[in-house]
């Protein structure tokens, strides 16, 4: 299992109903939480150029992260 490294901006604007929507939020709070169990989704894009920064989209919304292998743990920026 990963562990969750999510920087302070990232829970801002997760937290801020004039940034998003109750709905979105909560569901982008859950695929993030999903990435735990599954750091790669089937639907998750790996950035061109970077061996380990991925992509994953809810609607209009994009999540970005970096897997770092070693510490087992995702950072959303």
């Amino acid at each position: 299992m990963y562990e969750l490294r999510i920087k302070k901006r990232v829970e801002k604007i997760l937290t801020n109903p004039k940034a998003l929507s109750k709905k979105n939020a909560s569901a982008l709070s859950r695929r993030i939480e999903a990435l735990r169990e599954n750091p790669r989704p089937h639907d998750s894009e790996q950035l061109k150029g970077s061996q380990n920064r991925f992509r994953l989209t809810h609607g209009e919304y994009r999540v970005l992260y970096e897997i770092d292998e070693k510490a087992k743990d995702p950072l959303f920026f």
